[in-house]
């Protein structure tokens, strides 16, 4: 295209020859046409290259770790939650799905399910959460307000739950997001009152 005179100047991302991909070196070439003939062809092309290897492995390795905690939280034996900085629900493996009797994720990952509203964690001030372990006993009976939604995921009852939370902050403290993991412990607890 550029060549041709389509446009003045082109992108291109390229890698060099390598028999490992350990020895690879990655590029990202900008191309425009310095010189044309009488008859408008090119006769001198000019290339700045910038080596962006670092960068390309550092997303690299990024993605890789990514797919990995994502395996992790999909198939964990703990329910794990992850809210946003504004404390809206952003992901939720299967097993918290049903801790909570929710019928499919994308249910909840509409928007509209908040860690405020969260009967476990509603008097915890987002930005106060600290790293911490806790261990709830929560009657849903007593959380008859809609934005609570227990009505909706048909909550009765008690539930006895053990949690970890984990607010992800960045270097000057700016919080990024709350991670939690948990587990829904009133069978055992229980079965410990029976005993």
């Amino acid at each position: 295209d550029v060549c041709e005179g389509k446009q003045e100047t082109g992108k291109v991302s390229i890698r060099s020859r390598a028999d490992n991909d350990a020895d690879c070196r990655y590029y990202n070439m900008s191309i425009s046409v310095a010189h044309r003939d009488a008859n408008g062809e090119p006769s001198l092309i000019m290339t700045i290259q910038h080596d962006v290897t670092e960068e390309h492995n550092r997303q690299k390795s990024v993605n890789e770790l990514l797919i990995r905690y994502k395996t992790i939280f999909d198939s964990s034996l703990l329910d794990m939650l992850y809210y946003d900085k504004d404390g809206v629900l952003r992901d939720i493996n299967e097993r918290a799905c049903t801790s909570f009797t929710v019928p499919s994720r994308d249910m909840v990952l509409d928007g509209s399910f908040l860690l405020k509203n969260n009967p476990f964690y509603s008097q915890i001030p987002i930005e106060d959460m600290e790293n911490s372990n806790t261990g709830s006993i929560i009657d849903f009976g007593e959380f008859k307000s809609p934005e609570y939604r227990v009505d909706e995921l048909q909550l009765k009852g008690k539930m006895y739950y053990e949690s970890t939370i984990n607010p992800i902050r960045k270097d000057d403290g700016e919080l990024e997001g709350i991670y939690m993991a948990g587990h829904n412990i009133t069978e055992m607890v229980e079965s410990f009152h029976r005993l």
